[in-house]
């Protein structure tokens, strides 16, 4: 049956070396010695593919750390401080700190948490108080954690005159930080409200999101309250009556929130709204100031400072509600260029798509059409197309299809207008003399037509006073392949899941094919 050997050489390269993974190996090698049935030579496969894949992803596990410089600019009396962040770390394994020339190092290091969002992250801090003031080049530096090299770039620091508001470090140095009945905190964050554009036409998108923004050096524990329902609240105040608003309907706050920079300053973007609006009138939109109220946790006692549970109703006693607000914003509304139909005529980037059969058509006999309008802008209002009269054909009131998408600060989609046809007399029909869409173009900020490129041949005798037959084709009441890039991904899914299905089929056939050789 083969070198279990081989097997056990490839598993340690994936540094499997610990006593419970080795007494798996002992147990997996029993079995592979022995005679087995085809139904535990099954099993045997399958555990060991299953064990590979556990021990691959597991490899993306390991804990990550990082070094975070709080502050670059401080006073002769304020401490400088490195902080090395991350999950689990274990101070016996921490290398030095380095030595910073004009910098006395403090002896003892300081070992807190960070709580952002419910995630909690260890924080071990080396202090430095400055011996004089000026700017000082720190040379980039390593720090070893649990066996992992991390390197931080040369940095300056700025060291000022002393800050009245503070002690002398002399005195900082003797009070005892594990004596101190509270640890304190100052939190670093705000709320912001951000919109795509200052000034908009009747009927143009303006993209509005709000997050609160937590910087990546804050040290305060921070707790949104009750957050659905002020986003609620939130949602009330801000959409303006005479505006068509799309939600994006944000279900869950990211736990990996983007990094942002703000005046020099790294912050951590926790969205919780987000829309876009459609002015439906020339006049300006005013988002009002609005208000978060978030849980602050800035002041512990002392002997909790590692034991920090933000669901622990011990814990939750200290917590400080704490409201943030935003700044009011004012987007200015414009009319749009005189037009005889400036009043009904939508707005965005829009292009036709049109299906329609393409054959010589029989009289009497009903065929679809479909208008299809693609593109950006306030798809659930897009109007019908204008239709002038054809003698030589009935057209049926259309039956419409929406198809709408929220995403990347835009509302894009597509509107179908699925039309039944009736041809009475022969002849060839030009669809653009009869089918025509207005809408002003925000690339061009000019209007814009949309015709039909479609031209029917229709033959056969007239009928014109016979009865319009019921048995309607639906043989075209598909959209072309060109327009599924828009419609949905559906065939691209398909692809993928007969895929797996073919791959497990080759498995479960090479696992056959060795046993049977085997048996042989």
């Amino acid at each position: 049956m083969g070198n279990f050997l081989d097997f056990k050489n490839i598993f340690l390269d994936f540094s499997v070396n610990d006593r419970t993974k080795l007494r798996f190996f002992c147990i997996f090698q029993k079995f592979f010695e022995k005679k087995m049935t085809f139904f535990k030579f099954f099993l045997t496969i399958f555990f060991f593919f299953f064990l590979i894949s556990s021990f691959w992803g597991s490899s993306t596990l390991f804990a990550q750390f990082k070094i975070v410089i709080p502050k670059t600019r401080i006073a002769l009396n304020e401490p400088f401080n490195i902080n090395v962040e991350g999950a689990k770390i274990d101070i016996d394994k921490i290398g030095n700190f380095p030595n910073i020339q004009n910098f006395y190092k403090v002896s003892d290091t300081y070992r807190g948490d960070m709580l952002v969002n419910g995630v909690v992250s260890e924080i071990l801090t080396q202090a430095y108080h400055p011996t004089k003031t000026g700017n000082f080049i720190i040379p980039a530096f390593k720090i070893k954690v649990d066996g992992q090299d991390i390197s931080q770039e040369s940095i300056t620091i700025y060291v000022g005159e002393k800050d009245k508001n503070r002690p002398d470090l002399e005195k900082i140095q003797k009070d005892s930080f594990i004596e101190n009945p509270f640890l304190e905190f100052k939190e670093d964050a705000f709320l912001g409200v951000s919109t795509s554009v200052s000034q908009v036409k009747v009927g143009e998108a303006v993209h509005l999101s709000i997050a609160l923004y937590v910087a990546t050096a804050n040290e305060a524990y921070m707790k949104f309250v009750d957050l659905d329902k002020q986003v609620t609240e939130i949602a009330k105040k801000l959409k303006p009556n005479y505006a068509w608003e799309e939600n994006f309907n944000i279900g869950e706050i990211s736990k990996n929130p983007p990094i942002i920079r703000n005046n020099n300053k790294d912050y951590k973007e926790y969205k919780f709204f987000e829309a876009v609006y459609f002015p439906m009138q020339a006049q300006n939109i005013v988002f009002p100031k609005i208000n978060l109220k978030v849980n602050v946790l800035n002041k512990i006692e002392t002997d909790k400072k590692d034991k920090i549970d933000p669901d622990n109703p011990e814990i939750a006693k200290y917590y400080i509600p704490k409201t943030f607000e935003s700044n009011p914003i004012e987007i200015q509304v414009l009319e749009l260029p005189p037009h005889p139909l400036r009043d009904k005529t939508p707005v965005g980037t829009f292009y036709l798509q049109e299906v329609y059969p393409n054959k010589i058509l029989k009289t009497g006999e009903n065929f679809k059409y479909y208008f299809q309008i693609i593109g950006e802008g306030n798809i659930s209002a897009l109007p019908k197309p204008t239709q002038k009269n054809i003698t030589q054909v009935d057209i049926f009131a259309p039956q419409i299809q929406q198809i709408i998408t929220r995403g990347g600060k835009k509302i894009t989609g597509n509107t179908t207008f699925e039309y039944t046809i009736f041809p009475k007399d022969a002849g060839e029909i030009q669809l653009k003399n009869y089918f025509e869409w207005i809408y002003f173009n925000t690339q061009t900020q000019k209007y814009d037509t949309l015709r039909p490129q479609a031209t029917l041949k229709i033959e056969g005798e007239s009928v014109r006073n016979q009865e319009i037959s019921t048995n309607t084709t639906n043989i075209y009441n598909k959209i072309s392949k060109s327009t599924s890039k828009i419609i949905g991904s559906a065939p691209r899914a398909n692809i993928i899941f007969f895929s797996k299905i073919i791959f497990a089929i080759l498995i479960i056939w090479v696992v056959i094919m060795i046993f049977w050789r085997r048996k042989k």
